[in-house]
């Protein structure tokens, strides 16, 4: 089976968890291990480790999808999947996203919360990845018309997790925050290279620079992202099988383990100790010393930010910055929330 294939697979699945998101109110609770929400997360994790090795965002992939002209429905193929994921990991922050019905999550349903605001927040800078990898090769590639709300929403996303979720004391959120600034550039960088063919990348663009600058981000010095390769996945969830069918994971795996899907290499050299997946789940051909973590490097450029970050870090004055900034601008559009613009709606 080819892309196409799997694409209108994947589409049907993608139906699903749209429709699952419209009526939360129908919908069990998703901690339970029969739950609506357990059900999909397994489809999505089978449908991405079904993906033979022609399909995965790999160097060479790249490189033969290039030379065959088929690396932008590559792009739009990875993007829809990760695209269809932060939709449906979006049920952890109702605070970000208009849910209809949102769930309640109870004091001991914490760690699956924050389970969830991570996974969303890694799904953010995947797809920020592949739109970077995406933008080096040609305004043509990114010309999808989804494209300019994808890049915004992933910013969104990853501005709302540093500046709402992580701990504005913890000893790692500096590093969090200046390995994720190149993302959010990259993401700008995109929005204005998409300006010339989509009347929508226009707006988004500004929206998107405004927020970056009322944080302290230079949105003019665009800082250089690596490669961008996509590397073997983690695991988001812990086993369900458990006492009365609910995983109760330790604080650190709540923050740390993360969805099967490809995280790039550039990803996990940059997450910070505390924020680190823990194991690998899937045996993998690379070599043991390539997989280990490394401290995030900071140049001389990324360390030039710190002394403007400060709404980063000061739980007030971010919670202010993100109910002027962030939610005004990003309700639903039409039907759907705005990254769903671009996508069939049928059946919802």
């Amino acid at each position: 089976m080819g892309m196409l294939g799997y694409l209108i697979q994947h589409l049907e699945i993608r139906r699903r968890v749209l429709w699952y998101i419209k009526h939360l109110d129908q919908a069990k609770l998703p901690w339970l291990p029969d739950s609506e929400f357990a059900q999909l997360d397994r489809e999505l994790q089978a449908w991405y480790t079904s993906l033979p090795s022609s399909l995965e965002f790999t160097a060479s992939t790249i490189y033969l999808r290039k030379e065959s002209s088929q690396l932008g429905a590559l792009c739009f193929f990875h993007c829809t999947y990760h695209q269809t994921m932060l939709d449906f990991y979006r049920i952890g922050t109702p605070e970000l996203f208009k849910l209809r019905s949102a769930f309640h999550f109870p004091p001991e349903q914490h760690n699956f919360q924050r389970h969830l605001q991570y996974a969303l927040f890694k799904v953010a800078r995947t797809l920020a990845a592949i739109i970077a990898e995406a933008e080096q090769h040609g305004p043509r590639i990114i010309g999808d018309t989804w494209f300019p709300t994808i890049a915004y929403e992933s910013n969104r996303v990853m501005l709302y997790y540093l500046t709402q979720v992580t701990d504005p004391m913890a000893l790692d959120k500096r590093e969090l925050v200046l390995s994720t600034i190149p993302y959010l550039q990259s993401n700008l960088k995109a929005l204005k290279t998409m300006r010339a063919t989509n009347a929508m990348a226009d707006s988004l663009s500004h929206g998107a620079e405004s927020m970056l600058q009322k944080l302290g981000v230079d949105a003019n010095n665009i800082l250089p992202l690596p490669s961008v390769i996509l590397d073997d996945p983690y695991l988001a969830f812990p086993s369900r099988d458990t006492q009365d069918g609910v995983e109760a994971p330790s604080q650190r795996a709540a923050d740390s383990d993360l969805h099967p899907l490809s995280i790039f290499r550039m990803a996990r050299n940059e997450i910070p100790e505390g924020h680190a997946p823990v194991v690998s789940v899937r045996k993998s051909p690379v070599p043991a010393e390539d997989t280990l973590l490394q401290p995030p490097h900071m140049d001389q450029d990324i360390q030039g930010f710190e002394q403007n970050l400060d709404l980063f870090f000061a739980a007030d004055l971010a919670q202010d910055w993100q109910l002027a900034e962030m939610l005004l601008d990003s309700g639903t559009v039409g039907d759907g929330p705005i990254s769903w613009i671009g996508m069939p709606q049928a059946g919802l």
